[in-house]
């Protein structure tokens, strides 16, 4: 699975990660900002994975099958989803 939405930052692709993505593409985050932009995002994840986890560690901690009440991941998720609704596509 690749996230290919809203990657900006090497927290952002932490994130990703984290929920089980195999890989995250920041193609237009890179094309705004440079190629340098690469290199701060790869430096910020490996700083993280220096403090934390391996990436096969990571990948997927945070998902619904390793959560240990997945009905509290859903309804946390609902829950998320009813406060950032809008309406503005009615």
């Amino acid at each position: 699975m690749a996230a290919s939405s809203g990657v900006h930052t090497a927290e952002d692709a932490l994130k990703l990660l984290l929920v089980g993505a195999d890989a995250v593409m920041a193609t237009s985050s890179v094309l705004k900002r440079g190629p340098a932009h690469f290199t701060r995002m790869q430096a910020g994840i490996r700083t993280w994975m220096e403090l934390h986890a391996s990436i096969e560690q990571l990948k997927g901690s945070l998902s619904r099958e390793n959560c240990p009440d997945p009905s509290a991941y859903e309804r946390a998720n609902y829950m998320r989803s009813l406060i950032s609704y809008t309406g503005r596509f009615i």
